[in-house]
């Protein structure tokens, strides 16, 4: 169902969001049917307290999310899913859709220069001016 456009879909998953303890599979239900009042919800579900392998799920089907509904407004919570995340796969995920849209905040590239992921490394300096990367390197 995740795949498949429809009010009625979005509504389940409003639904099954709004109750005390979401369903696991609630958030991936908004992957094509992401509407902008539903960042409220989204956040509500990650910044909830919750161990790392229910945040490591919560935290995959919001990247899905973002990856193909652009939202500026999701940008904070994006950062604190990139702070609080462990899964590189998806903190990379975060970086690379805030990089796409040039929402990535100046005062993140010192710290993406020295990411444990390679990759994200690169896309930091490549995002970077070039006339103002030795400032990020000291």
């Amino acid at each position: 169902m995740r795949n498949i456009r429809s009010d009625k879909i979005h509504g389940f998953a409003i639904e099954l969001l709004q109750i005390n303890n979401p369903n696991k599979h609630a958030l991936m239900l908004l992957i094509s049917n992401y509407q902008r009042q539903d960042l409220v919800l989204i956040d509500k579900v990650i910044f909830k307290k919750q161990n790392k392998f229910s945040f490591h799920h919560w935290e995959l089907d919001t990247l899905l999310i973002f990856k193909e509904n652009i939202d500026p407004a999701a940008v904070e919570l994006m950062l604190y899913i990139y702070n609080q995340g462990w899964c590189t796969y998806c903190r990379e995920g975060f970086i690379d859709i805030m990089i796409a849209n040039d929402w990535l905040p100046s005062s993140m590239h010192a710290e993406l220069l020295h990411d444990c992921n390679l990759d994200i490394r690169e896309k930091a300096k490549k995002s970077i001016n070039p006339h103002r990367i030795e400032q990020f390197l000291l």
